[in-house]
């Protein structure tokens, strides 16, 4: 699961492509045990939803918006519009800077229209989330509600953010509203992460084929077969999940998520010099510093340190350019920063993270930052809280394990590897690799 909550919120936040729905009801796991218990989600019937033409690519989009508001330069919907898909192009090519176009967009948008101008606070809301600042995409997503509460792209963004601010049932709820206003393949997506992050990895599976039904385009259909790919990776099925990102590339041969899901599936199955091959044409196309460190960490465990340090100061380039153009850290730079940076530092950015977006992830973030400082008996009770959820994440399980075993409860930690191996029979982590052998030795 680790790699799709990188990958799925800039992804999801623009699919706005129409497919068939029926009336089916989906219901999220009752999560009685911690005190909350969560209505159905229930799908209707499909309704209009506004979006791109199928098959255009956001370049075209945003080269046909940009003669529009050369020649109707008081075309505020445009306006607002064109920034919106400058976050897009910003998420594809990698390139943050953009951010300050769509701010520039945006700004010019309201300065026509600051009345009723629900385009251009959807624009703000998606700018706000790109850069992982939810509780501005937050505001910004109800603000453009107030004035149309009919917007399914806004609910859309409103529920990603209310998720990542540790609000999961406000965000179900959102999810609930957007599904009632365009069952479509953005909203049935995030159906399904509302199943894969309280444990119901079946009915996440069942929703995101249903997705892969009734997607009308090439695109769509790559989308719903990445995310299958990832349900299956984090399952530990990772031939299946090669067959899903296979069949996405060969509809779209340039889907980068799908490219980062078959380089990581290849290296699992054990296809190492093709896996490598994968990864270097990956971070060709999309230097994320997730991807970066993804392969350096990968190259790292086959014995390339030298190779692995090279993209680690690439990652830390990108981040600094990331940071520059303000987007704020996630959970995957704080365990690249407890593992391979200033674990002090690390602590410092988890803290902080935790305060303004308490995810489960920062949660286990804030654990493995506390545990490198050896404060591990904070880093029990932050990990703890990164379980309450229900999410079945196996690499969060052995990182408790790890955790169990400093702090003296050594059963315990044998007890958390087990569920990690059998949620996934091949996770590992380099800060567990004796206790991976221990467990591996027991008859």
């Amino acid at each position: 699961m680790k790699r799709r909550t990188t990958l799925v919120s800039g992804g999801v936040a623009l699919g706005l492509v129409l497919v068939s729905a029926g009336a089916v009801g989906i219901a999220v796991r009752d999560r009685s045990d911690t005190g909350s218990e969560l209505a159905p989600i229930v799908v209707g019937q499909s309704v209009a939803a506004p979006g791109r033409v199928p098959g255009e690519s956001v370049e075209a989009i945003i080269e046909r918006l940009k003669a529009r508001v050369e020649s109707a330069p008081n075309d505020y919907v445009s306006w607002a519009t064109l920034g919106f898909h400058y976050v897009e192009q910003a998420r594809i090519n990698a390139d943050p800077a953009l951010y300050s176009d769509a701010d520039e967009a945006l700004a010019r948008s309201l300065a026509i229209n600051d009345t009723d101008n629900f385009t251009a606070y959807t624009g703000l809301a998606a700018v706000a989330a790109a850069r992982h600042d939810f509780a501005t995409a937050e505001r910004h997503a109800l603000a453009g509600l107030s004035i149309n509460a009919a917007s399914a792209s806004l609910y859309g963004i409103l529920s990603d953010a209310q998720i990542q601010l540790g609000k999961y049932d406000e965000g179900f709820e959102s999810v609930q509203r957007m599904v009632d206003l365009s069952p479509d393949t953005a909203s049935l997506s995030r159906v399904s992460y509302t199943h894969e992050l309280t444990g119901d990895v079946e009915e996440a599976e069942a929703v995101m084929r249903r997705v892969l039904d009734d997607a009308p385009t090439n695109n769509d259909r790559a989308f719903a077969l990445f995310h299958l790919g990832e349900l299956a990776l984090g399952e530990g099925e990772p031939d299946r999940a090669l067959g899903f990102f296979l069949d996405a590339l060969e509809l779209v041969p340039d889907n980068i998520a799908a490219l980062s899901g078959k380089a990581h599936a290849l290296g699992v199955t054990g296809q190492v010099l093709t896996s490598i091959d994968t990864y270097d044409l990956l971070v060709e196309k999309a230097p994320l510093p997730d991807f970066l460190i993804e392969f350096g960490n990968f190259l790292a465990a086959h014995g390339k340190p030298d190779e692995a340090e090279a993209l680690y100061e690439r990652a830390r380039a990108q981040i600094a350019l990331d940071t520059a153009n303000g987007v704020q850290t996630d959970a995957g730079i704080v365990f690249f920063e407890a593992d391979h940076g200033d674990p002090l530092e690390a602590l410092r950015v988890a803290k902080q993270g935790v305060d303004e977006r308490p995810f489960f992830e920062m949660y286990e973030a804030l654990a493995w930052a506390l545990y490198v400082n050896g404060r591990f008996d904070e880093a029990l009770d932050a990990v703890s809280g990164a379980q309450q959820l229900g999410v079945r994440d196996a690499e969060l399980y052995v990182r408790s394990a790890v955790i169990r075993d400093a702090v003296g409860d050594h059963d315990g930690a044998l007890d958390d590897l087990r569920i990690a191996r059998d949620i996934d029979r091949y996770v590992s982590l380099p800060a567990a690799t004796d206790l991976l052998a221990e467990l591996d030795s027991v008859p």
